[in-house]
């Protein structure tokens, strides 16, 4: 038996069904967003920095 056909037929209520789906899809999106922000920062970290010119201090001075 398919998994969707034994989800549905567990439940009495096609209600209760519509929640499970939904509270499925909320944690589906849930984890999807935390692992776009995780390669967002890798992305972050990845940027090249920008180089000091000729004559720049590290101090700050001139």
């Amino acid at each position: 038996m398919d998994s969707l056909p034994r989800l549905i037929l567990h439940h009495p209520f096609s209600v209760a069904s519509v929640l499970e789906i939904g509270a499925i899809v909320a944690v589906a999106v849930l984890l999807g967003l935390v692992w776009w922000r995780g390669r967002r920062r890798q992305a972050d970290r990845r940027r090249a920095v920008a180089r000091m010119r000729e004559g720049d201090r590290p101090d700050g001075s001139s």
